[in-house]
C-alpha cells in the first residue's frame, strides 16, 4: 500500500535519513528526498535586531538575568530525572560561575510545568523561569543564550540556526530527537546518559556551529521549496481543463492573504498600543522609582549628617574622657608618690620607735641596776653602821679624830 501510493507521488520528500531508511525498507521505488526541519530558516523570520529588541524588553519586565545565561528546556516526561539532571548541570556551573540558568517553556503541546518547579527546587543557584512566550521572544531568548539544552526539537534546531552551541537532551530516546542528532551531529552533541552531560557541555561551550554547515541545510530547503514549485508549476500546466477550479482556488487564497494582511495589522497596531501602554507604564515607574530614590537620597543625606554630628559628639566626649583619664592618671601618679613618701616616713618613724624602745629597754635596765645599787649601797651602809657600833671601832674613834685632825693641821 505505501509503495503504491508512492507511485502516484511526483515528488516523496522526508524529514530525515532514518524516514527514508525505513521507506526504502518497504521497496519504495521512487527518489526520496530528505528535507530538514523549515525551523532552520527562522533568522529570515525573526531577525536579530528584532531579537535584541525583545530582549531588552524581557530585561526590563525582569524575565531576563543581567549577564550570561544558559537556557535548560525539558518537558514532564523526564521529570524523573532531575535530581541527577540537577546535579550534574551545577557540576558544569561550578566551572563557569558567571553563567545564569534560564528555564524556557515552549507552550502548546509541550508539557513543562513539573519539570521547571522540580528543578527549581533541585538547583541550588538562582534560576529564572520564564512564562509562556510568543515565537519571537522564545527565539529571543534562545538568540542571546551561551548554550541550550533542551529537550524539543524545535528548541534545539532554532539555537542552530541563530549560531548557537546546543546539547540535545534525549534521555527518552525520541525518534524526533534521534532523527535531528543524526543531521547536526557534527555541531551539536546528543546526550542520551546524564552521566555525558558535562563532557557534552564542554564541547558546546568549546565549539561554535560552523556557518557553512548551516547554510547547507538552508540550501537543502531552498531546493525543496523549489522542487514543490516546480511540481506545482508542472501539475498546473498538464491540469489546464480545471483552471477556473483553479481560478477559485487562487481567489480564496487571495482573500486569506488579504485576511491574513489585514489581522496583521490589526496585530501591529494592537502591539504598538500595547507598547506604548508598556512605555507609559515604564515611565511612571521611572518616575515614581526617581522619586524615591530622591526621597531616599534626602533621607540619607540627613542621616548622614546626623551621623556626622553624632561622631562630632562621640569625638568630643572621647577627647573629655581622655582628658578626664590623663587627669585621673596624673592624680593617681600623685598619690602614689605621696603614698611612696609615707611608705617611707612610716618606716623611719617604725624605725625611730624600734630605738626609742631599745633605749626605753637600756633606761629601764638601768634603773633597775640604780635601784639594785642603792639597795647595795644601803646595806653597805648599814654593814658600816653596824660595823660602827661595835666595841673596836668604837675604842678607835679617838685615834682617827685626832689623826683627822692631825693631817688638816
Amino acid at each position: 500500500m505505501v509503495r503504491h501510493a508512492l507511485e502516484r507521488r511526483a515528488y516523496v520528500s522526508v524529514a530525515d535519513e532514518h524516514s527514508r531508511k525505513r521507506l526504502d525498507a518497504v521497496g519504495a521505488n521512487c527518489d526520496i528526498n530528505v528535507a530538514p526541519d523549515t525551523a532552520f530558516l527562522t533568522p529570515r523570520l525573526f531577525t536579530q535586531p528584532l531579537l535584541r529588541r525583545r530582549r531588552e524588553l524581557h530585561a526590563v519586565m525582569g524575565w531576563l538575568p543581567i549577564g550570561n545565561y544558559i537556557v535548560v528546556q525539558a518537558d514532564d516526561l523526564v521529570v524523573g530525572a532531575v535530581p541527577q539532571f540537577s546535579l550534574a548541570l551545577q557540576g558544569v556551573l561550578d566551572e563557569h560561575t558567571e553563567l545564569t540558568v534560564v528555564v524556557l517553556s515552549m507552550g502548546g503541546a509541550c508539557a513543562d510545568e513539573g519539570f521547571n518547579e522540580a528543578l527549581g527546587r533541585y538547583l541550588p543557584c538562582p534560576v529564572s523561569i520564564l512564562p509562556p512566550l510568543l515565537a519571537e521572544d522564545i527565539a529571543s531568548v534562545i538568540e542571546g543564550a551561551q548554550v541550550i539544552i533542551a529537550t524539543s526539537a524545535a528548541a534545539c534546531i532554532t539555537a542552530l540556526a541563530y549560531g548557537r552551541s546546543c546539547v540535545l537532551l534525549n534521555l527518552d530516546r525520541r525518534p524526533e530527537m534521534t532523527a535531528l542528532a543524526g543531521q547536526v551531529e557534527s555541531i551539536a552533541p546528543q546526550v542520551a546518559d546524564l552521566r555525558d552531560l558535562p563532557t557534552a557541555f564542554r564541547r558546546a561551550f568549546s565549539t561554535v556551529p560552523a556557518a557553512r554547515s548551516l547554510r547547507d541545510i538552508e540550501a537543502t530547503i531552498d531546493h525543496h521549496f523549489d522542487e514543490l514549485c516546480s511540481v506545482i508549476e508542472r501539475r498546473c500546466e498538464t491540469n489546464s481543463p480545471t483552471t477556473p477550479r483553479a481560478t477559485r482556488r487562487n481567489a480564496i487564497v487571495a482573500a486569506e492573504l488579504h485576511s491574513l494582511r489585514r489581522a496583521h495589522d490589526i496585530r501591529g497596531r494592537q502591539l504598538v498600543g500595547e507598547r506604548a501602554a508598556l512605555s507609559s507604564a515604564l515611565e511612571r515607574e521611572r518616575t515614581e522609582r526617581a522619586s524615591a530614590l530622591e526621597t531616599e537620597h534626602r533621607a540619607n543625606a540627613h542621616l548622614r549628617a546626623h551621623i556626622s554630628a553624632t561622631e562630632a559628639e562621640r569625638d568630643a566626649a572621647v577627647s573629655a574622657c581622655a582628658a578626664e583619664r590623663a587627669r585621673a592618671d596624673q592624680a593617681e601618679a600623685a598619690f602614689t608618690a605621696v603614698y611612696q613618701t609615707s611608705l617611707t616616713h612610716n618606716e623611719a618613724i617604725d624605725q625611730s620607735l624600734s630605738v626609742a624602745a631599745q633605749a626605753n629597754i637600756a633606761a629601764v635596765a638601768a634603773v633597775d641596776r640604780a635601784n639594785e645599787l642603792r639597795v647595795q649601797l644601803r646595806l653597805t651602809g648599814a654593814a658600816l653602821d653596824a660595823t660602827h657600833a661595835t666595841k673596836t671601832l668604837r675604842l678607835l674613834r679617838v685615834p682617827r679624830r685626832l689623826y683627822g685632825l692631825a693631817r688638816k693641821g
